[in-house]
């Protein structure tokens, strides 16, 4: 049986010019050295058919940084679309940087009432429970202010549907006696919010309906990185330095420079953009196994790596 690895490949928006392309993907090489892995943002909308009435429409805003499951003589063919550098990652080092594999959701066909609903249905329940242990926790650390009046209005809404809205009287302790009782010996809400978020990151089309491919996304076997991690209380992705913005904005303005507005958010992709450097001292280089580069840019990428303590070895798509 064929080994397999995991690839993250780039320059994604390479073009058609070979030179451009291994210039941009050196850049990006420098970037990943100095900086890590960048999480990009991606807007998702979640369309839920409701009968006749307008479908709901559920937005989320996905941070993640992508891998694929390849043999390497597979490589190749999908650097023609994801770019011909490649970091090799083998499964184990895909699992400690904290990778999981994306869970494809169909899309839900309009005017149809049969088990095409499902998968959407599913992940707009999911994005409910996250709303629900969002509201909880506000109203926890509301409660715990001893500030906070006996009695208070909480105004509830949802910004996708403004007229929705619902005002409600509540008393503090009975609140805090029955979101105790419901709370018990679980999650805390704040964590419990956070792994809800993470784990809708997870969630994508497995139709790629913009190019009117069936199954597109589904067959690219992607794992991702696409939350937050801590680790004994310290965040391993930040927001880009003011150096990696400049950076990141220098290998692709049109990219990082694009703004992104949501009912939740706005800012630029470099605003909205996580660097992940590393975990347990090591950074995502010396996680890597290999790294492929085009001909034209072995002894370049060689280079670059020179300073990196235990870095993977550098060869070309001949040597795979």
């Amino acid at each position: 049986m064929d080994q397999r690895f995991f690839y993250h490949s780039f320059p994604r928006r390479h073009g058609d010019h070979s030179d451009a392309a291994i210039e941009k993907g050196l850049k990006i090489l420098a970037a990943i050295r100095d900086f890590g892995l960048f999480l990009t943002p991606e807007p998702i909308e979640w369309s839920q058919p409701l009968g006749d009435n307008p479908p709901r429409l559920q937005p989320r805003l996905q941070r993640r940084v992508c891998f694929t499951e390849l043999a390497p003589n597979e490589l190749q063919r999908h650097a023609k679309t994801f770019g011909d550098f490649a970091l090799e990652f083998d499964y184990s080092a895909i699992r400690s940087l904290g990778a999981m594999p994306v869970f494809y959701v169909p899309r839900a066909e309009s005017g149809v009432q049969d088990g095409n609903l499902l998968g959407v249905g599913l992940t707009t329940a999911l994005i409910d429970a996250e709303a629900i242990v969002q509201r909880m926790a506000f109203l926890e650390r509301t409660f715990s202010d001893p500030r906070c009046a006996e009695r208070i209005a909480v105004d509830i809404g949802w910004s996708e549907n403004p007229d929705g809205r619902g005002v409600y009287d509540i008393d503090r302790v009975e609140s805090q006696k029955l979101m105790a009782a419901a709370c018990h010996a679980t999650t805390p809400l704040p964590m419990l919010q956070g792994a809800l978020e993470a784990m809708l990151n997870l969630f994508y089309p497995a139709d790629n309906t913009k190019h009117g491919l069936d199954l597109d996304y589904y067959r690219q076997r992607e794992w991702r990185i696409a939350f937050k991690i801590q680790l004994e209380g310290k965040e391993l992705m930040q927001d880009l330095s003011e150096e990696a913005t400049e950076r990141a904005v220098d290998i692709d303005p049109q990219f990082f420079q694009r703004v992104i507005s949501m009912p939740t958010v706005k800012g630029t992709v470099a605003q909205l953009t996580w660097a992940y450097a590393g975990i347990n001292g090591r950074s995502i280089l010396q996680h890597c196994s290999r790294l492929i580069v085009p001909d034209g840019a072995l002894d370049s990428a060689r280079d670059l790596l020179t300073a990196v303590p235990n870095a993977p070895l550098v060869v070309t798509y001949s040597d795979l």
